[in-house]
């Protein structure tokens, strides 16, 4: 039994060093979107800094759609994070997902291209991912694109946030404006933790005893 519990709390340890991954960002949560302060973003397109005002959270993110458009600088509002994209419908692809997430590991220092050329080859293998476009311009977009091909089967701890440009309390969310990517935990994640807690309370009382 002590060797069952030992396992849960080391596994809940390095479970909550995964937490590192995962951005902390909440629906209602107001946003500011700003172009890679580097100057690496990509015509319309990512890498794009993304600031929660409630959160004080930042990460890079980039864009889902093709043809969806903000203002830099402005606020605007999680309404949704999800699997779906607002204006298309569609459903994030496998692909996309392992190619943000990549991205966020820093797996992608040995493509072609450097700073904004990288960033826009991200970004349109992520658009070519999601049926967004049929070809490429950058160089390192298709192979980027090929080498994401079979990496999951899923989606991951990948997730949408759905972003409107105004809420009230009596219509909601409303003016959908964009979709961007950010890093969730997985619910997985919570079970792993809780066990861990539960192991911790276990032996103190074991050890008490």
């Amino acid at each position: 039994m002590k060797k069952v519990l030992t396992v849960l709390v080391a596994l809940s340890m390095l479970t909550m060093m995964g937490l590192a991954y995962a951005d902390t960002i909440h629906i209602g949560d107001q946003i500011r979107l700003n172009y890679d302060p580097n100057g690496y973003s990509y015509g319309h397109g990512g890498a794009f800094y993304l600031n929660d005002i409630n959160t004080l959270d930042n990460f890079y993110t980039f864009c889902v759609e093709n043809q969806e458009y903000f203002n830099p600088g402005n606020l605007y509002y999680i309404g949704g994070i999800s699997d779906t994209t607002l204006n298309t419908n569609y459903k994030l692809t496998p692909a996309a997902a392992y190619i943000y997430s990549a991205y966020r590991q820093g797996l992608y220092t040995s493509y072609p291209g450097t700073g904004i050329d990288q960033n826009g080859a991200i970004q349109e293998a992520i658009w070519y991912a999601m049926g967004e476009i049929n070809t490429f311009s950058l160089e390192g977009a298709l192979a980027i694109y090929n080498n994401a091909l079979g990496k999951w089967n899923d989606i991951g701890n990948v997730r949408v946030l759905n972003l409107y440009s105004s809420y009230s309390a009596e219509t909601g969310f409303s003016g959908p404006v964009q979709d961007q990517l950010a890093l969730v935990p997985e619910s997985s994640t919570f079970l792993l933790i809780g066990a861990g807690f539960a192991g911790v309370w276990l032996l103190r009382r074991r050890f008490k005893s």
